[in-house]
Order: structure tokens, then sequence, then C-alpha cells
């Protein structure tokens, strides 16, 4: 188990008022993501991101939207409870018009198996919509709540026999 993937389409359909009932929004974006981890060595972790984003609103005013993030995460298991991490991200618009950066260390605990609590510092940061949701890039300090798990969580992997 030295990689895990994972490949995400999502689509965002969006119809209703903006503030008060003299505007309306009309919206749909489509997300593609890939996700990948990589654990070198007993210690390291290290994780890739790749998000990139169609957005087309209809109302009030027609426009188009493109977006990518590439995010990456390193951490080190300092020992079985505690380990440490520095993530780093860019946000980029179509042709690359416009570039946000984000960096910043965290720290965290293993509270139970699979469920960890981290706290980290953002020294630089920015806020996308549909992107950055998940991904903790604002600037300043974020709290991360981590829960791990697979297809055995369900019992989808258990052959018949061990389901009996």
């Amino acid at each position: 188990d030295r990689w895990s993937g994972l490949i995400k389409y999502e689509f965002k359909y969006e119809d209703g008022d903006v503030f008060d009932a003299t505007s309306t929004l009309r919206r749909q974006v489509h997300i593609f993501s890939l996700h990948a981890n990589h654990k070198p060595g007993a210690e390291w972790t290290l994780s890739g991101h790749y998000a990139g984003k169609f957005s087309l609103d209809t109302a009030p005013l027609r426009s188009t939207y493109h977006a990518h993030l590439l995010s990456g995460r390193a951490q080190y298991e300092l020992n079985s409870r505690w380990d440490v991490a520095l993530n780093v991200s860019t946000l980029f618009s179509e042709r690359m018009a416009s570039a946000q950066f984000g960096v910043g260390p965290e720290i965290g605990v293993t509270l139970r198996r699979n469920l960890r609590l981290g706290i980290g510092y953002n020294f630089l940061g920015f806020r996308e919509r549909d992107l950055s949701e998940q991904a903790y890039t604002s600037h300043g300090v974020f709290i991360a709540l981590r829960l791990k798990f697979d297809e055995g969580l369900f019992a989808l992997g258990r052959k018949k026999e061990e389901a009996k």
C-alpha cells in the first residue's frame, strides 16, 4: 500500500436568490480532480492534488470561468500519535492570468485509529468558492479533522464466506 489514488468528477447546479429577492443566481460548475498519496517510507506520506473547474453563470450576467488548483503535502510521523506536515498550494486561472499561493505548517495528533486532528497556520492563503472547500487554503489558523477509511469499513471487500 505505498500508493493510493482517487479520481473524482463533481457537478454543481445552483439556482436561487442571492442576498435578496431582487437578484437570481444560475450557475453550473464542472470539477475534475485527481488525488494521490505515496508512502516512500514508514514515517513519510507525500500527497498531491490537482483540480480543474469550468463554471458557467447564466444569471444575472452570462459568464464563464476556468480555474486550476495544484497542491502538495509532506507529512512526517514523529511517533505513533504525533506528526508534522507542510502544505503548499497554488490556484491559477486560465492561461495563468492570475495566481494565488498558500503555504503553511501543520501539527497533528491521532485521536483514535484512522482519526486525526490537526492545527496549522497558512502564512499565505486564498479562498476559491468551489476548489478550496476541503483543502484548508485560507490565510491564517485552521483546524483539520481527518478520517481515513476504505472499503473495509463497510465490509465491501469481504468474501461471501467471511461475511456469514
